[in-house]
């Protein structure tokens, strides 16, 4: 290890630490704050609410949850890695963690193209996910999650359509990018001392958060994907506005379903039929093809990111 890599692990090693003291401050506040304001929703006991919620739970109580639902995604994900961005980065905290510049036309539509072949890609994959054995109480998150989707679903105006595609896609897409891509991410890369090694140990991360292991290796790569975009562009935007688009398309769908505008539930399971085989094959193939392509093709913007993870303070 060069002497510049050594500085340049002791700085990230101090990240890391005051990174983590800091989101671990804002969840307890998160969280107190969700208890104290809970009785005011009219929600007695949350946790257990939470954990029962289904399509027959009020109305009223489903728009107090939504209030809950936005304290968790700024106080765990948005409000630390701004609070953390700007008083440990200072002046420079945008150029940091680059979201100093958005993404060109060019990143845009090979990025959308990447999203549509992995979400395609990501059905074969789901597949194979639930084939692996898990105890009933991993298995269980995964259904406590769909179910809090589809309660949130019966909130039917096209005003409550507007606040689910805030608190369940925009604040988790701009949050969420935030700490994985633009803190995680970088201060893995600088650890590691490998770019590839710091994205797959931000999405592996991305993925153990939402503690839903029938989807683990999905939102694995999907995080992966997330954070190569990210590599690829130099713009962190490019990652937030691509997540807010797959989170926020499967949310309309979702509303279009349970309000029977169309017949097609995207979260029913998906059958491994030799059709379905081959196009998640060939998807997934063709995911590998583009993202081969652009990696040649953006050269300086992958070493303008080297650059920039081999800054110190």
């Amino acid at each position: 290890m060069t002497p510049e890599q050594s500085i340049t692990r002791e700085f990230a090693l101090r990240e890391l630490v005051i990174f983590i003291l800091v989101v671990l401050g804002f969840v307890l506040l998160g969280t107190l704050l969700s208890a104290g304001i809970a009785p005011l929703l009219g929600i007695e006991d949350l946790p257990k609410l939470l954990e029962n919620i289904s399509e027959e739970t009020p109305r009223e109580t489903l728009k107090g949850v939504q209030v809950i639902l936005a304290i968790s995604q700024l106080f765990t994900f948005l409000i630390p890695a701004l609070v953390f961005s700007i008083f440990y980065y200072k002046r420079n905290w945008k150029e940091r963690i680059l979201l100093h510049r958005f993404p060109s036309g060019d990143n845009l539509s090979w990025g959308f193209g990447l999203l549509i072949l992995t979400f395609i890609a990501m059905q074969l994959v789901y597949w194979l996910n639930k084939q692996i054995p898990l105890p009933e109480s991993l298995r269980a998150a995964e259904d406590t999650s769909q179910a809090l989707i589809q309660a949130m679903m019966q909130l039917d105006s096209p005003y409550a359509l507007i606040t689910n595609l805030v608190i369940m896609a925009l604040l988790p897409a701009i949050g969420e990018e935030l700490i994985f891509r633009g803190l995680v991410q970088r201060i893995a890369v600088r650890l590691a001392e490998n770019v590839h090694a710091g994205i797959w140990i931000s999405a592996t991360l991305f993925s153990l958060m939402h503690w839903q292991f029938e989807g683990f290796f999905v939102r694995q790569l999907l995080g992966a994907l997330f954070g190569y975009l990210l590599y690829w562009s130099g713009s962190l935007w490019l990652p937030i506005i691509v997540h807010f688009v797959f989170n926020g398309l499967q949310i309309v769908a979702q509303y279009a379903y349970f309000q029977g505008a169309i017949d097609v539930d995207i979260d029913q399971e998906l059958e491994l039929t030799t059709g379905n085989l081959v196009m998640g094959a060939a998807a997934l193939i063709l995911t590998l093809i583009l993202c081969n392509y652009v990696h040649r093709k953006r050269q300086s913007e992958r070493l303008e990111y080297e650059r920039a993870m081999g800054e110190n303070l």
